[in-house]
């Protein structure tokens, strides 16, 4: 693993780099001679930048076989939706014990609202995976708010 840049810090030198959507830092021992130490830091995308969802509000099974299938069941469009409507699906697996579903809807039938993303992390429980966080974004239509994924209401 190659660093992205080093940092000097108490007179030696950290690496920084980056695997599969996690963020790592080499940190050397200051007291012996043992080699080096990585700690995991934080996902490359924070839950900070989407609105928390209430998942006790979600009229959904929460818990199921496949994470896609669970997000979509809480969070997908089941209706045929009018006009260019069209929905994404990305998963990703930050580790083992973790999937991370992000579902954009985009060309939504509504006059404020041109998109919403989710993010709906899933870990493994009982052979399932269950929902234990999910957060919510949206665009607005132009002329009614933000035109970048925002947490902002539309007007």
């Amino acid at each position: 693993m190659k660093p992205l840049f080093p940092i000097l810090a108490t007179g030696s030198l950290l690496g920084l780099f980056a695997v599969g959507g996690f963020s790592f830092i080499q940190v050397p021992r200051l007291f012996d001679d043992s080699p080096s130490t990585t700690i995991e830091t934080t996902d490359t995308t924070p839950r900070q930048a989407y609105n928390p969802i209430d998942l006790e509000e979600v009229n959904a099974q929460l818990t199921g076989n496949d994470p896609e299938a669970v997000a979509l069941s809480a969070f997908g469009v089941n209706e045929p939706q009018e006009g260019n409507f069209e929905e994404n699906i990305q998963v990703e697996s930050p580790s083992n014990q973790r999937k991370v579903v992000t579902i954009t809807q985009l060309g939504l039938a509504d006059d404020s609202v041109r998109g919403m993303r989710y993010r709906v992390e899933l870990e493994p429980t009982a052979n399932q995976w269950r929902i234990v966080w999910a957060g919510r974004q949206q665009r607005c239509q132009p002329q009614r708010g933000s035109q970048e994924w925002t947490t902002e209401l539309c007007l």
